[in-house]
């Protein structure tokens, strides 16, 4: 090969290798962004309907979103495949666990002009690098087949002096039972954390409220919460298989079967627009000798390294004016993940959700310091499961609590166990 030949070969690479620079980002084109969404269509349908708005105001400014809907299940899995590829997404709809799982992944959202300390939970920072932004928050709630109390005359609470404790609701969904063709009294969402909220209102707690070092869950009060929802089952009140999680309690709960949900503010929204046959709401949940609930929610964050970050940014900026945000918020029936928003919640019942928020005891936010000191470590759903084989008689308590505790200590080696 002639030397000629060899120059003119180079002179051809040079020319052609930036027109293929960049990946599939194409200069002469808009920018299509991908959010990758993990959930179901309760999740998914009020972001697609944000970025369809998105879309339409930015048809001419060169860029358009685009939603990716995966299984939640699948999320942990999508994101290290795509990772090792190469080809992560623009952006993510993240649960607290993929946040901490891959928190080295994300590119910072100090551009969006939004103030972490704005949202309403510790989440948006870590390493000190602003990473995410809080598109909801959720809250943990009970709904009740409001037809089958006022059939069985059985009162309800409808203010704070009214709430009922465990005992007292034990009682209620009883006679709603003895009265009435309901065929359940109780269903718990089959979740650690729904699972978690009841502990917390039997006043137990995973560490120690000045320690988060140390792990208290093996107490008197954890007993207490776990033998009163065994007594539940035993008594024919709650059924094993929403407790082991084989049956769903809020599908049946839109069945008119069950007298009582213990679920979340989103079931709202799905309840509203599909229960005909009788008539729900939702009331303040009982307490044992403490008012709490757990609360949690979803975050956006931008992938690093993708090309695409400062048009993602922008997205994020779109999404976050008031009446961009609010919009969201309506189509979801979501409370607001922003602390300093004016938030005007149309769905009728939310602000029940929004009360047990507001006298709620820190004990959730308490016990999430152990998992934010240690980012990429997680003890799973020991606390359910776990759970949920003591409630099938397949172990003791003492064992059950044995294997969360050891889960705890296996996740985090630097913990150790203590009392209140």
């Amino acid at each position: 090969m002639t030397r000629r030949l060899i120059a003119a070969l180079l002179l051809i690479m040079m020319v052609l290798v930036p027109s293929f620079a960049g990946g599939s980002k194409e200069s002469d084109g808009p920018v299509t962004l991908e959010i990758l969404i993990s959930g179901d269509t309760t999740e998914g349908a009020p972001m697609q309907k944000a970025v369809a708005r998105f879309n339409e105001e930015y048809k001419d400014k060169g860029i358009q979103v685009e939603c990716n809907e995966i299984a939640y299940a699948d999320l942990t899995t999508q994101i290290t495949n795509r990772a090792r590829a190469g080809e992560l997404p623009a952006l993510v709809k993240n649960t607290t666990a993929t946040l901490d799982q891959f928190v080295d992944y994300y590119y910072p959202l100090d551009e969006t002009g939004l103030n972490p300390e704005d949202f309403s939970m510790d989440y948006c920072v870590r390493g000190g690098k602003f990473i995410a932004c809080v598109l909801n928050t959720t809250s943990a709630g009970l709904f009740i087949n409001k037809t089958a109390f006022d059939e069985a005359g059985v009162s309800y609470p409808t203010c704070e002096e009214e709430r009922w404790t465990w005992d007292e609701f034990r009682d209620a969904i009883e006679e709603v039972m003895d009265k009435t063709d309901i065929q359940y009294g109780f269903g718990l969402d089959y979740s650690q954390d729904r699972l978690s909220t009841i502990l917390y209102q039997f006043g137990a707690r995973v560490t120690r409220e000045d320690d988060p070092s140390v792990i208290t869950l093996r107490s008197p009060e954890t007993k207490a919460a776990l033998e009163f929802l065994k007594g539940m089952i035993d008594d024919g009140l709650y059924p094993i298989t929403m407790a082991t999680g084989i049956d769903n309690s809020a599908n049946t709960f839109k069945t008119g079967l069950l007298a009582a949900e213990f679920g979340g503010n989103w079931n709202l929204l799905d309840f509203t627009n599909n229960i005909k046959d009788f008539e729900f709401i939702p009331v303040l949940m009982p307490y044992e000798s403490v008012k709490a609930t757990t609360f949690g929610g979803n975050m956006i964050s931008v992938f690093d390294g993708t090309g695409q970050e400062k048009e993602a940014i922008e997205f994020i900026k779109w999404f976050y004016q008031p009446e961009n945000y609010q919009k969201y918020l309506d189509d979801a029936g979501y409370l607001s993940g922003l602390l300093t928003m004016n938030a005007e919640y149309k769905l009728a019942g939310l602000d029940v959700f929004q009360e047990e928020i507001k006298v709620s005891d820190p004990v959730h936010n308490e016990d999430q310091a152990v998992k934010i000191a240690h980012p990429g470590s997680s003890y799973g759903n020991t606390i359910r499961d776990n759970a949920g084989q003591y409630f099938a008689g397949e172990i003791t308590l003492d064992q059950a609590l044995d294997r969360m505790v050891n889960d705890i200590k296996l996740a985090y080696p630097d913990v150790t166990e203590g009392t209140v």
